[in-house]
Order: structure tokens, then C-alpha cells, then sequence
């Protein structure tokens, strides 16, 4: 798979859906103070070009 041996930067390289915010959580990822739990992640095959921003932000995705 293209993900093992480049690591992208300045890309979008999948997709998941948010459904919930904890406090506390059994996953050893888990660190609070808050924790995001995710469903239904994909790995998109290869990755779409785009600037990051801090928090939740719509990507600029040229179609």
C-alpha cells in the first residue's frame, strides 16, 4: 500500500466519522482531557493535496 513507506504531509489521507467526545475512555490511545471517538475510518488510496488549519476546518479541494 502507498501509505507504508511514504508519509504524507499537507494532505488529506482518509476519512472517518466523529460520533462522540469523552472524558474518559478504556483505549490505550486514549489521553485526556478529551478524547474523540471515530467509526468507520478509510484510508483513501492515495492522498488529495491540502493546506491544514487548526481544529475543524472545510478543505479547499480543487474538483
Amino acid at each position: 500500500m502507498y501509505f507504508t513507506t511514504v508519509k504524507p504531509a499537507g494532505a488529506i489521507i482518509g476519512e472517518a466519522v466523529l460520533v462522540d467526545c469523552v472524558r474518559e475512555h478504556p483505549s490505550v490511545w486514549f489521553v485526556g482531557p478529551y478524547g474523540l471517538v471515530l467509526c468507520e475510518a478509510k484510508l483513501y488510496d492515495k492522498p488529495i493535496p491540502c493546506k491544514g488549519k487548526l481544529g475543524f476546518f472545510e478543505p479547499d479541494i480543487p474538483q
